[in-house]
């Protein structure tokens, strides 16, 4: 059996399975979700609640999908100084 290596793609996502990967399935689900209550809910967009939820889903989406390309950055050398002067 070969391990994997830490500086080969499969290493670094293995390394920050929950910096990266975790946060980047959240932010998909969560996108596709609100592709669903705007395919699914046409009757019901008058709805206070499917617009609660709609937005709600918008933000915890923007949310995660910066916090997991931020991580990203930070990976390169280059990123780190970006992230660092960001944070």
């Amino acid at each position: 059996m070969s391990s994997v290596s830490p500086n080969s793609i499969f290493g670094l996502l293995k390394n920050n399975l929950y910096t990266i990967v975790l946060p980047l399935i959240v932010a998909a689900f969560v996108w596709m979700a609100v592709g669903v209550l705007d395919n699914e809910c046409r009757k019901s967009t008058q709805s206070d609640s499917v617009k609660f939820v709609k937005r709600a889903h918008i933000i915890f989406g923007i949310i995660s999908t910066i916090y997991a390309a931020l991580n990203i950055l930070k990976l390169h050398p280059a990123g780190r100084k970006i992230v660092g002067n960001i944070m």
